[in-house]
């Protein structure tokens, strides 16, 4: 037998006092019934093979462990819900009423919780009827528990294969985003060397037009040394723009970015 911890409240929407162990619903009238209807449901489905777990905090659930799967139910009394009857004293402040009382029915039902809608046509809840009840119904239960394992396994592998696919795209989108910003970069630099050096061309060209200028006028020899000076910081400046200066230097940054920017590194 399983042994089970108890708890009891008192539920002013059922007006009743209402027996919870966790995923465990039901009147204190209907205890010791749900009791005997866990406790073959539990051993009958040890006995296949399948590990069955108690909750063991407020809020778990009752579960069973099938193919790796976990499948989780709970045992709940049926309510009938009925249009709200107002009292005097609601009548004055009807908006603050509730729009439906719930009454307890000492019907039993079985419930696979974690079977969310989108899973499919699945059968869910297996309740006590006029021609049936839930002890009635244990071995179909327990397969309904299995199918519940295999769509929920389903389910896991079709939302890995989604994630798979996504986290997929999202490093294509990355490699491509990343090829896109070297282009770039990489056109930019190259644009940038064009630049100087058909800048270094204009000043050198600028330089020996302004020395044949000065070879063919007659200036002063102050006149010529200012002249010189400016000729010859052209020449160097030119020198300095210039990237076929020192061609392997010039590439550096085409071929290693992270030699100029060191946080690339």
């Amino acid at each position: 037998m399983y042994s089970w911890s108890i708890r009891f409240s008192f539920d002013k929407g059922k007006g009743s006092i209402m027996a919870c162990a966790s995923s465990i619903r039901v009147s204190r009238e209907q205890l010791p019934r749900a009791f005997k209807i866990l406790n073959a449901l539990l051993l009958a489905v040890e006995a296949r093979g399948q590990q069955a777990s108690l909750p063991k905090a407020d809020g778990a659930s009752l579960a069973v462990s099938i193919e790796g799967e976990t499948v989780r139910f709970s045992v709940s009394e049926v309510t009938d819900s009925l249009p709200h009857v107002m009292t005097p004293a609601e009548s004055r402040h009807p908006w603050s009423a509730p729009k439906h009382d719930y009454k307890l029915t000492g019907r039993l039902q079985l419930q696979i919780t974690n079977l969310l809608p989108y899973m499919g046509p699945i059968r869910r809840t297996w309740a006590d009827g006029k021609c049936q009840r839930v002890e009635h119904c244990l071995g179909d239960f327990i397969i309904g528990l299995r199918v519940g394992a295999a769509a929920i396994k389903k389910n896991r592998q079709e939302t890995e294969e989604r994630e798979r696919r996504r986290e997929e795209e999202r490093k294509r989108r990355e490699e491509e985003r990343q090829k896109a910003e070297e282009q770039k970069r990489k056109a930019e630099l190259v644009t940038e060397l064009i630049e100087n050096w058909e800048e270094a061309t204009r000043l050198r060209e600028f330089a020996k037009a302004v020395e044949e200028k000065t070879a063919q006028s007659d200036f002063s020899d102050a006149d010529k040394a200012d002249i010189r000076q400016v000729i010859e910081w052209t020449k160097e400046y030119a020198d300095l723009l210039d990237p076929l200066t020192d061609i392997p230097e010039a590439i550096e940054e085409f071929v290693r970015p992270e030699s100029r920017y060191w946080w690339l590194k």
